[in-house]
């Protein structure tokens, strides 16, 4: 059920909503704090989330420790938190996701819709090449201008590292409630728009070099420092789906929504090589595991 102009209500533990997603990857480990030096400071300058609400709720987790905070965010708080991020990331074998979480209730979903999510994916080896993400829904009456002026001046600030991201609907599940893994293995076929959500990051490692699939707007660096070495100059484009994003509802027939799932469409054609394809990934424990490679190809099963 839609109840907004951006939110939907798909479960009371499930909901639709406005997202951004942006991949990083680095060469090494050792790298990882240098970028979050820069990072901590510009979510804040940028005002990422909604900092001063009283009613989030703090998350940290990783290897040797766990920790929450209920209430706003405070100057201490985030040096803290950016102070433990270095120093995981300075463990020259990570066994988990190193992740930092903070989200707050939205009135209308009853569900977390604020929410910002940094993760650093685990590493088998010193030195091993990591993946950084960083996670932003939002629940803001201008969330698609808010979101795109935070992805803009975060690529401008770390280009050289950016890889690609991904804005547009996506799935976000109630992050204390097992059953919405559930519900959204359930809704995924249905609204093909909105992409999944990764509470605890657990995928990162998957997009070192692949898309997971295409969106309202997809930004590419086709730059390979693999291929082209690490100090390449970044090839950045973005590739639109339209005028505006759509959930790409499969029991709506109007033009609008037929207009969007063509677009949708064609745009994963296009960036089809760039896009993972694997039978092996179980995106959740909840989840059959032959729903994930079904919904990687789902615009595949769209005849228009």
């Amino acid at each position: 059920m839609q109840i907004n102009d951006t939110l939907w209500v798909i479960d009371k533990e499930l909901s639709i909503a406005p997202a951004l997603e942006i991949i990083f990857r680095l060469k090494r480990n050792t790298e990882a704090g240098e970028l979050f030096d820069c990072l901590f400071p510009l979510l804040l300058k940028l005002e990422a989330f909604p900092f001063s609400n009283e009613q989030s709720i703090s998350v940290l987790f990783h290897d040797k420790d766990q920790g929450g905070w209920p209430g706003a965010m405070t100057p201490e708080l985030w040096l803290k938190i950016l102070k433990e991020m270095k120093i995981a990331a300075e463990r020259k074998i990570r066994k988990k996701q190193t992740v930092f979480k903070i989200c707050a209730v939205e009135e209308l979903t009853s569900n977390y819709i604020d929410d910002l999510s940094i993760s650093l994916s685990q590493n088998n080896f010193p030195d091993q090449a990591c993946v950084i993400s960083v996670k932003i829904s939002t629940s803001r009456t201008d969330a698609w201008e808010h979101l795109k002026y935070v992805r803009d001046n975060i690529i401008a600030a770390m280009s050289s590292r950016f890889f690609w991201a991904s804005l547009g609907y996506r799935f976000v599940m109630n992050p204390f409630a097992q059953k919405s893994a559930v519900e959204m293995q359930v809704s995924c076929m249905r609204y093909l728009g909105a992409d999944l959500q990764d509470i605890v990051c657990v995928q990162n490692g998957w997009w070192w070099n692949k898309l997971r699939t295409v969106n309202w707007q997809t930004t590419m660096n086709y730059a390979d420092p693999v291929k082209d070495g690490w100090d390449v100059l970044p090839d950045i484009v973005t590739f639109l789906t339209g005028e505006h994003p759509s959930v790409c509802d499969r029991n709506n027939i109007e033009p609008d929504n037929m207009t969007a799932f063509h677009e949708y469409k064609n745009l994963s054609s296009k960036l089809s090589p760039f896009i993972l394809d694997t039978d092996d990934m179980v995106w959740s424990v909840k989840w059959d595991p032959d729903i994930y490679a079904r919904w990687a190809k789902r615009w595949n099963e769209i005849k228009i």
